[in-house]
Parts: structure tokens; sequence; C-alpha cells
């Protein structure tokens, strides 16, 4: 499992806030190293008033990349009780660039666990990740049970406040940020794509991903799944996902097919790929869906093929005995 930590993270668009009594220890500290405050601000692009607000207003939030030139610096200097490890263990909220909702006690490192990896597919497919001056980041599903599995997920990332409503969940800018910059992709929809880093992922993680765009980009039809997206280059990307980390899929995955959609009056490319009827078990065994009609969809396509051959198989074994008696 990865760990991300405050290095890692989109430091001119995340701003933290520190505890009380370590932000105190932390200015006397930088006021003693550099000899005034007019000095500390300089070394920032503060003035020697603003320098000293980020860090005695309470409630203040201080850009990160601030925050980590500073410990940086006195790390260096040998103040080993500044170091970035131990500073992210004393932030108490954080929030994104200009107005943006606040997340409160944080788990930071940032792990990349199953639920961070479910919320990056699903911006990647029903959601949106946000750009800074544009909208909300929001992740919108027609199935209840989705909707609340992204909230649950959210505690990944601490106490995130967001606005839930009968299909759609917004959620703070900041999380957006942190997503499109650890996985450098583009949330926007016609050039978001499964990053290379992803197909690195442990198999359990990858199928959690494959399934989070499924819940929201895939139809189970008669006799097989087929997943659609208007992106190719991210409809490939699922596709080679899985073909490379589930080679047990060789044969039984479609290639990439055009076709077309309506959507208000409009015609619009739409691209999609199908898992064949002979992989909808190992679809189910090895991903399956959240979706609560997807999987009771495809439990019952499962059983039915299951009665197909077994009838089968007492036909034949009825033709062989009746063949035996022949002879």
């Amino acid at each position: 499992m990865r760990l991300f930590h405050l290095i890692d993270l989109p430091s001119d668009l995340t701003f933290i806030r520190l505890e009380d009594r370590f932000r105190g220890k932390f200015l006397e500290t930088l006021k003693e190293v550099f000899g005034t405050y007019q000095k500390l601000g300089e070394f920032v692009n503060y003035t020697d008033t603003g320098i000293m607000d980020s860090f005695r207003v309470k409630n203040r939030f201080t850009k990160l990349s601030t925050i980590i030139k500073l410990a940086i610096f006195l790390f260096k200097k040998g103040y080993r009780n500044f170091n970035l490890n131990k500073i992210e263990k004393k932030i108490v909220a954080y929030r994104g660039i200009g107005a943006s909702l606040i997340i409160k006690n944080p788990n930071f490192p940032l792990r990349e666990d199953e639920r961070m990896i479910r919320i990056f597919f699903h911006l990647l497919g029903d959601g949106y990740g946000g750009k800074y001056g544009v909208g909300k980041p929001y992740y919108r599903n027609w199935a209840k049970e989705l909707l609340d599995e992204f909230e649950k997920d959210l505690k990944v990332f601490g106490e995130v406040p967001h606005i839930k409503r009968e299909t759609i969940v917004e959620i703070p800018h900041v999380i957006g940020y942190i997503l499109e910059y650890i996985y450098k992709v583009n949330f926007e929809s016609h050039k978001s794509f499964i990053p290379p880093v992803i197909f690195k992922l442990p198999d359990k993680l990858i199928a959690q991903g494959i399934k989070a765009f499924a819940d929201d980009e895939a139809s189970v039809e008669d006799c097989r799944i087929r997943f659609h997206s208007s992106n190719k280059n991210l409809l490939s990307g699922i596709r080679n996902l899985i073909i490379k980390k589930f080679p047990e899929f060789s044969g039984k995955i479609g290639e990439i097919r055009e076709g077309w959609t309506y959507l208000r009056r409009k015609k619009f490319i739409r691209y999609s790929f199908t898992i064949l009827s002979s992989g909808l078990k190992l679809y189910y065994d090895l991903i399956g869906f959240s979706h609560k009609g997807k999987v009771e969809s495809l439990q019952r396509i499962i059983e039915r093929r299951k009665r197909k051959w077994a009838r089968r198989d007492k036909n034949i074994t009825k033709l062989l005995i009746l063949q035996s008696l022949e002879n």
C-alpha cells in the first residue's frame, strides 16, 4: 500500500491548519533562527505582519508550500522536531485554495487503499474531479448503494464535509486536486485516461477500480457485460487493465467498437467493449459489482447458463446410455 505524505501533495493548491500549540512553537523557532519576522517573511514572500498572522491567528490556514519550505529549512539547520513527518501528524484540518470546504481530522499520510481507488475511478466514470475556479467535484449515480459507498469511502481523507442529494455527492475541491496530482491525470471527460502507475497496483486494488468504473459505465446484457464510454482512450485503458492484470480473460473479452448515442437530441460517438459470455462467471468471481441491480442480473445469467449446461450434460449422458444399450 502506497502512502502519500505532505511532500506528495499539490502544495500550491493545498492549505493546512496546524495544532495551536505546535504552530506557536513553530513560529518561535523560526523567529529564533531568522532573528526578525521581516527576514522570516521575506524568505517565504510574506510581510512581517502576514507571516505572524499565519501562525498566530486562530483557525488560520497556511499554504502547504510555505510550510514545506520552512520545515525543510529548519531540518537542515538541525531542528528535527519540525520535520515533515512530524508536522503532518499535527495537522487538524486542510482545504483547497480559495473558498473550499474544510476537511477536519485528516488521516495523514493518505493511504492508497480500496476507498481511494474507488473514488478515483468513480471520478473518471460518472464523476467530475473539478478544476480551480470551475465547478465543484462530484459523483453522480442513480443507485443509492453506490452513493452510500462513495460517501463512506470519503473517510480515507478524514472528516469530509459533502453535499448529498438524491443522485449526487458534491465533495471539497482539494480531493480533486490531490487525486489529479498524485495520479497525473486530467478529470475532464475527454482528456482522462488510466495512468501508468495504476497498472503497478496489486490486483485486489485494481479489481476495486474496475468494479467502480463498471458500476458507472457498464451494462449487464443477456449474455455479456458491455463497458462503454465516449472517451476511447479511457476505455482502452480499462480494457488493457483487465487483460494485463487478469490474464484469465484472454479470449473472453471483445475488441473496442465504435457506435452512436444521442444526448439532448445530438448524436455522439460512443465506444464499447464486452466481456463475452464465457467470461461472465470469471468476472463475477474476480471483479463483480457493487450496483445491486447489476449484481442480481449477472447472478441470474450465470445461474441460467449453469442450468442450461446441466440439462445439456444430462441429455448427453442419456444419449450415451442409449447408444451403449444399442450396442
